[in-house]
């Protein structure tokens, strides 16, 4: 599982990834970081994630115009927001991805705690296996 995580605050970015990696799941192949949505789509040029953890409120292109950049990329993978924004803006921000059919599978409020981080990084890890073992149909002419 590869995961990018989109930051702009550097020692909650430095937290995030600490806690990433203290989790240390089998399944966790590679970590990569951006402070910024512009450098994260620069990163996903060539590094395809299956999990973002996303900050909404960054410089240059917040979290919520780098959502939809990614929309327009068809991003299948799993993404989970991180932001100290209210409930009511969280709650907003995953309805919007729903009509950007991306797949939200939660937000967190900051500071970010392991264990729902976990969590949240263990149900991404069943959607990318269901999805991975979903059948693809195929019609001949």
């Amino acid at each position: 599982m590869k995961i990018l995580l989109i930051e702009d605050h550097q020692f909650q970015r430095e937290a995030m990834l600490m806690q990433l990696e203290l989790i240390n799941m089998p399944h966790i192949a590679q970590i990569k970081t951006a402070a910024s949505g512009v450098e994260a789509l620069q990163i996903m040029a060539s590094f395809k994630p299956d999990i973002l953890l996303c900050d909404l409120k960054m410089p240059e292109m917040d979290g919520i115009t780098f959502l939809s950049h990614i929309s327009e990329l068809s991003f299948t993978g799993s993404i989970i927001i991180t932001s100290a924004s209210n409930q009511i803006v969280l709650d907003t921000v995953k309805k919007m991805c729903m009509n950007y059919h991306l797949k939200v599978i939660g937000a967190i409020s900051k500071p970010v705690k392991m264990n729902t981080l976990k969590e949240l990084l263990d149900l991404a890890n069943v959607e990318r296996l269901s999805s991975a073992m979903t059948p693809i149909h195929s019609s001949s002419v």
